[in-house]
């Protein structure tokens, strides 16, 4: 019990107290640490066959890091900048448990000999305005469904938030009157103003109207969710690509100008205002 101890007590400080006592880290950066020690750990668990809470530090040497981060992109379509991310995330949660416990620095040693994966230095950084526009006519707006994926996409577009940001925005961020805007939360509590064109605040209302009848602008609620046990919970990351992606390969049969792999990045596009509206 000595080692399983070590292992689930250093994430327990690591998560709730090194990260945003001590480092002073945001929610988002502390997730995104959370999240990387919870796919290797159940990565550990399916591979070992033991339960979760009987992983140790033994049982994740560098042969195993590899393989869980070629699962990553093989299995789960990470791209080799998530995987990479996901890397350091558990390579700082190992340096940390080594400071803490000099037992610990072999392992820490053992996981720093891991290598990055490569990242294609050609990088596709926006679409044409016409594969946009092709995407954003997929969902079909005759559904509650479609209405929300086709109004996710267009606010992706058209306020060039990043994936974070956009699951991150609540009903509070958003304000209207004499210039419409809302407060996107990124990294680093790092917080900018975004303003909302007439046509994006169009939609927004109708958008609001359907989804959030009931809410306060003052609403703690996020803008985008998804509902799980009768419940509102934030919408993930993961949610917004698989939206995208799967718009972008209905897109791309009729028009080729639509990337083969369609993320959220490749919507932050200079040529925002020349989408026309859909619903």
């Amino acid at each position: 019990m000595e080692k399983l101890n070590s292992l689930f007590l250093m994430v327990h400080r690591f998560l709730l107290v090194f990260l945003p006592e001590e480092k002073k880290c945001s929610p988002n950066t502390v997730r995104s640490y959370r999240k990387a020690l919870e796919l290797l750990l159940d990565y550990v668990k399916e591979q070992r066959g033991v339960p979760l809470a009987k992983v140790t530090f033994d049982m994740i040497d560098r042969d195993l890091m590899a393989d869980f981060l070629n699962y990553l992109e093989q299995s789960r379509g990470c791209s080799a900048v998530t995987r990479n991310h996901r890397l350091d995330c558990i390579r700082a949660f190992y340096k940390y448990a080594a400071q803490e416990d000099i037992a610990l620095v072999f392992y820490c040693e053992e996981i720093q000999k891991v290598k990055s994966a490569k990242v294609p230095e050609t990088i596709v950084e926006h679409m044409s305005t016409n594969a946009v526009q092709a995407i954003l006519s997929q969902p079909d707006t005759s559904t509650t469904l479609g209405k929300r994926d086709a109004f996710l996409m267009l606010f992706l577009y058209k306020t060039g938030a990043r994936v974070q940001e956009l699951v991150d925005v609540r009903l509070c961020d958003i304000q209207f009157g004499d210039t419409p805007r809302v407060l996107l939360h990124g990294k680093g509590a790092k917080s900018r103003a975004i303003p909302l064109r007439d046509d994006v605040v169009q939609h927004l209302k109708k958008y609001l109207a359907l989804f959030h009848e009931s809410e306060s602008q003052y609403s703690v609620q996020y803008l985008f969710y998804v509902v799980r046990n009768k419940q509102k919970k934030r919408m993930t990351e993961q949610n917004v690509r698989n939206i995208v992606s799967k718009y972008g390969a209905m897109a791309r049969e009729t028009n080729k100008e639509v990337p083969e792999q369609v993320h959220p990045h490749l919507f932050r596009n200079p040529n925002f205002n020349k989408i026309q509206t859909f619903y």
